[in-house]
Order: structure tokens, then sequence, then C-alpha cells
């Protein structure tokens, strides 16, 4: 008999804790990219956006220009800088800025833009919290 219950009490014991979640979920998130951190926990919209600036200071969205309206801009101003930024709700991160004389360039700039989007999409739909180290 004391064994029946020393077994029932080891089975009332044990059983509640199998089904004890342990692993614990974290609500921060942040992103990080050439030494900033930038918290996107309560982050509600994630997009990007592809400016242009000319040497007169003009400045052109470019993420669907096509290639002769570029050739057109190059023409015009021999060369044309390119920022690229990710915003988060409010917030901006500039993600990379270059010179561009080229419509080839554009495109892998643009490119490289929405392969971090893309990562960001992924880590913004995990439960779990942590830090994205962009590269």
């Amino acid at each position: 008999m004391k064994r029946a219950s020393s077994i029932l009490l080891t089975v009332a014991l044990v059983i509640p804790a199998l089904f004890v979640c342990t692993e614990a979920y974290a609500a921060d998130k942040a992103v990080s990219y050439r030494g900033n951190t930038y918290n996107v926990a309560n982050v509600t919209k994630t997009s990007s956006r592809v400016d242009g600036e000319a040497k007169d200071g003009q400045i052109a969205g470019l993420r669907s220009t096509s290639k002769q309206q570029f050739e057109k801009y190059i023409e015009q101003y021999e060369e044309i800088i390119v920022t690229t930024v990710i915003l988060f709700d409010d917030d901006q991160m500039v993600y990379q800025t270059a010179r561009v004389k080229k419509y080839n360039d554009l495109q892998k700039q643009i490119k490289k833009l929405d392969s971090a989007m893309t990562e960001i999409a992924k880590f913004m739909g995990r439960k779990k919290g942590g830090l994205l180290k962009l590269k």
C-alpha cells in the first residue's frame, strides 16, 4: 500500500511538470546595423525607400524608375547619390549610400535592400525576441 501511494504521489508531481513550458519568449526585438541599434519591439509597419540625389540637390524616388528614366538622369547629372532606407514606423535607418552611374548598380542596391527587408520580415514574424544583425 505504501508503495502504491508513493508511486501515485510521484505520478501526481511529475505529470503536471511535463506540461510546463520551459521556453520563455521575450518581447524585446532589435535590429543592429553598422553600430546602430533600433528597437523594433513595438513596430507595426516596416517599409523601405530608395532615394536618388543629384548634384543640384534634387531628390527623386528611384524604387520603380525604369532603365530609360535612370539613363536620362545620368545624362543630365553624370552620377546620382543613391540612398536606400529602411523605415520602422516613423524611425528610419539608412541602409546604404553610394554614388551610382549605371542602372545595373542601382539594381544591385535595390536587390540588397530587398534581401535585408526579407530578413527583417522573417525576424519580426518570430515569437522570440532577440537581436537581428544586418550585413
